[in-house]
């Protein structure tokens, strides 16, 4: 197994794509996903924008049949944002489903290759691997890749709209969206390590159990059943101390990436408000509702995607760990033990 300094992988494991086509089709259908949602929020903002400012600025608007066209788009915006949400949340729990049971089939089929004796030395790991070591993907795919998949397409586009309506928004926004990734690292090198403990301890806690469980009728018979109890209870506790660590730097990492885009918003806003108001300039008040609806959904994707950036952490370790004990069974199925070969050599 890879040491704790092991290369970084990328967000997005290219192994985990190589070896699963649902996984390929997933990825897909999130950058599809991607590129509806944001031409649906620039269109309701389009809508809400021309509505807003035509009722404030001429009188003679304030009635709903002066607005079929823009009533009527915005409600099919806002079905068609749910249908959207809806498909993808169902194809990413299916999707996710199928990716682990694809690794766990391809583990076993591997193992089941391999040479009893050979196996034997190495089935704590493929154990856990195959049975709790997976647990962190479901969570990276259905969370974080849809998450980075929106923060890949929704804020490029939203930023592009953006610099259509208003010229300088979009600088003040440019200048402030990379704070948000900043933060991001310095988070994720916060995380890495006690993500790292989490998945350590968990690996001790199954192997601990299974091998209580298999010596069981051993202890009893010697009467001694009791004497594991304190050292299952230590490892529980580390397992416990791993898991609300990780919890607690999740929440903090939460709330810092959600006061920091606050922030750059109420930027764009107060900046607005001074040019409406004259002090500073001037702009269309359509065009200044017309950001105000758009600037946060500039920043929302890079804020969840460093909100879920612990999914990131367990689902890539979880996938590496797939991966190099998967490589390990194809190594061990093509092995022979040692007396197989002494006795062939006798």
């Amino acid at each position: 197994m890879k040491n704790n300094k092991e290369r970084r992988q990328p967000p997005i494991d290219p192994r985990l794509w190589k070896a699963s086509r649902s996984a390929r089709s997933y990825l897909v259908l999130s950058v599809v996903v991607g590129v509806l949602i944001a031409a649906q929020m620039i269109v309701v903002a389009w809508c809400i924008a021309t509505i807003t400012s035509g009722i404030i600025t001429d009188p003679s608007t304030r009635h709903l049949s002066a607005w079929t066209l823009e009533l009527s788009l915005l409600a099919g915006m806002i079905v068609l944002r749910a249908l959207t949400g809806w498909v993808q949340d169902r194809f990413a729990h299916r999707s996710a489903g199928r990716v682990v049971l694809d690794l766990r089939l391809a583990l076993l089929r591997a193992a089941r290759r391999t040479n009893p004796r050979v196996l034997a030395a190495n089935r704590d790991e493929l154990r856990t691997v195959a049975t709790s070591g997976l647990d962190g993907l479901p969570a990276y795919l259905i969370s974080y890749i849809p998450a980075l998949m929106l923060a890949a397409t929704v804020s490029p586009l939203t930023w592009v709209a953006i610099l259509w309506a208003d010229r300088l928004s979009a600088i003040i926004i440019a200048l402030t969206i990379p704070l948000i990734p900043l933060f991001m690292i310095l988070v994720g090198m916060l995380t890495e390590e006690r993500t790292r403990r989490h998945l350590n301890s968990m690996k001790t806690l199954a192997s601990t159990l299974l091998d209580l469980v298999a010596g069981l009728p051993t202890l009893i018979s010697l009467g001694r059943e009791k004497v594991p109890a304190r050292t299952v209870r230590t490892v529980g506790e580390e397992h416990f101390a791993a898991s609300m660590a990780s919890l607690r730097i999740a929440f903090l990492s939460s709330a810092v990436l959600e006061l920091l885009s606050t922030l750059c918003v109420a930027l764009v806003a107060v900046e607005l408000g001074f040019r409406l108001m004259g002090y500073t300039g001037q702009v269309p008040l359509f065009n200044a509702i017309f950001v105000l609806i758009l600037v946060a959904d500039v920043y929302k994707p890079l804020r969840t995607v460093g909100s879920k950036f612990h999914d990131s952490e367990d689902g890539q370790h979880a996938a590496d760990r797939a991966f190099t004990a998967l490589a390990l069974a194809e190594e061990l199925s093509h092995r022979q033990p040692e007396t197989d070969t002494a006795c062939t050599l006798t």
